[in-house]
């Protein structure tokens, strides 16, 4: 008999063990509080007349010292510091105090006081209506939280007895011999049983979904009948909350089958954001797009249409940059989900971009996709810089051979063919689309498609750059630094299709690199 507590384990921010940093609802509220003043202060950003402006030599100096003082800090704390000595104790200063200056001394060798004051003043109320999202969020997790661990709390025991008995009730449909014990909120199987822990009790979704739908409702509430729209926002709490009761059912069932890896390291953790993500969605689709939530005379705004063919289509040009990219992300949710550590439903990702692909192909044939020696050149530098780097920066890929192992020979030669498939054609295509070709361009003006990229500022390149880094977790450094090599190329050229050969000749040496040394660690 199996018995698992369901709560999710808090990451490190960095592989810095300190508990400071480990303060998950901390980070999570920042996050949300940043993407919502982004978000809401768009318009106005949009309004500013964005220019390239001359680095500023002194702050780009203290920049690469705040680098260097970073990473110095974080090798003698990770290597050689002994903790709770006064040594120690220095360093991490001097790591938290580094961390702090790095994006202060980034934003003043990008930009001059002026344009900074001017971006904060311009951004007006979206301060408020982000620290809505963002205090309403942490306020409604930790106070849902302390309720469902306090055993005086009426509130918190009605959702202990209201889960306990949701996910009682679904299970006894499927398994007659249910075990359950609601003293203890152990329910399950002979073969997997489960603690519903307060931490995997769905608080982490209902705070969010109350943070996004009254934020929401707060920025639109002049475009909105209110009345009409606050119904949303307990239909969308409680949606989540009956969502999560059916997760918690269904990563029991999925135990009993017996693929209780599955079920601990890949349900337990995406399928809760899969569900937020699908009502977030909802909500958002209802609240904008039906009439009887709208005010009259305040509907949307009609969309861009494109002559195809001699005939009229409308098109959304964000969603063909970005769509292909979002489809990865979206089908790599649902692999890691039904995934053990190794992720077999790989292939997902790519006929996922196989579909987006198919419904735009009349736009992405009208784009440049030619390339001539300039793109592969920069693809051999690139995985050169990558190899290197992901030797010093320890990459480990025991999990991915492990999982191969397990294959049989033909599932084996199919999955690798995927995933070489999708490191060269699919990755490739959708990341410059999506950072190159919308993100660098969008830095510069809200019309993506007038901005050459033979124009691309210093600020496009870094900012596109840098996003580009962050989405590739450990080795964010050498996906900046191929980043900006990857803009550098397009720039010259002024043709995505550079860039994209570049990004294609880099991954395809890779996979060659990983197949021929079996060093899964790049992959």
């Amino acid at each position: 008999m199996m018995a698992l507590v369901l709560a999710i384990e808090v990451v490190p921010i960095t592989t810095m063990q300190h508990p400071w940093l480990r303060a998950k609802a901390f980070t999570a509220s920042t996050i949300f509080f940043c993407a919502a003043l982004l978000f809401f202060g768009r318009a106005k950003l949009q309004s500013l007349e964005w220019r390239e402006e001359p680095v500023d030599k002194r702050f780009a100096g203290l920049h690469v010292c705040a680098l260097v003082l970073f990473f110095a800090a974080n090798i003698y704390l990770l290597l050689v510091a002994k903790q709770g000595t006064g040594l120690a104790r220095a360093a991490l200063f001097v790591w938290y105090g580094a961390l702090a200056l790095v994006p202060i001394t980034v934003a003043g060798a990008l930009f001059s006081l002026r344009r900074l004051l001017l971006m904060s003043v311009s951004l007006g109320s979206a301060w408020g209506f982000a620290a809505v999202c963002g205090l309403l969020t942490l306020s409604a997790r930790t106070l849902l939280l302390q309720a469902w661990d306090a055993p005086t709390s009426r509130f918190g025991q009605a959702m202990q007895v209201v889960t306990f008995r949701g996910v009682h009730a679904l299970l006894s449909l499927f398994y007659p011999g249910l075990i359950s014990d609601q003293q203890s909120a152990v329910i399950g199987t002979e073969k997997f049983m489960v603690h519903i822990a307060g931490k995997c009790s769905g608080i982490e979704g209902l705070a969010l979904m109350l943070g996004l739908t009254v934020g929401w409702l707060v920025y639109s509430r002049r475009e909105l009948i209110l009345l009409r729209a606050m119904l949303l926002v307990p239909a969308s709490l409680i949606l989540v909350f009956l969502l999560n009761t059916a997760r918690i059912a269904a990563l029991v069932a999925i135990g009993d089958a017996g693929f209780e890896a599955v079920a601990v390291d890949g349900f337990h953790s995406e399928a809760g954001w899969i569900l937020f993500s699908g009502v977030a969605i909802g909500f958002l689709m209802l609240v904008n797009n039906v009439a009887w939530f709208q005010r009259a005379g305040l509907g949307n705004a009609v969309p861009a249409v494109q002559m195809v063919g001699g005939r009229e289509r409308e098109t959304n040009v964000a969603a063909v940059y970005l769509l292909p990219f979002l489809a990865i992300l979206a089908a790599s949710l649902a692999s890691q989900a039904t995934s053990a550590g190794f992720e077999w439903l790989y292939g997902l990702r790519v006929i996922a971009v196989f579909g987006v692909v198919y419904a735009y192909r009349r736009e992405y044939r009208g784009m440049d996709w030619r390339f001539g020696w300039v793109g592969p050149t920069a693809g051999v530098a690139i995985f050169g810089l990558w190899v290197g780097l992901a030797h010093w920066f320890g990459a480990a890929g025991s999990e991915m051979a492990a999982g191969l192992a397990r294959l049989s020979v033909g599932e084996r030669v199919g999955w690798i063919a995927l995933r070489t498939i999708g490191a060269v054609v699919t990755i490739p295509f959708a990341e410059e689309l999506c950072f190159r070709g919308f993100l660098a361009r969008r830095v510069m003006s809200p019309d993506v498609e007038r901005v050459s990229l033979r124009r691309l500022s210093v600020v496009a390149v870094l900012v596109s750059s840098l996003a580009f880094g962050l989405m590739h977790g450990k080795m964010w450094l050498a996906g900046t630094l191929a980043g900006v090599v990857f803009c550098v190329v397009a720039k010259m050229r002024g043709r995505l299709g550079e860039a994209v050969a570049a990004h294609a000749t880099a991954n395809l040496m890779i996979a060659v690199w990983v197949l021929v040394r079996g060093d899964y660690s790049l992959w």
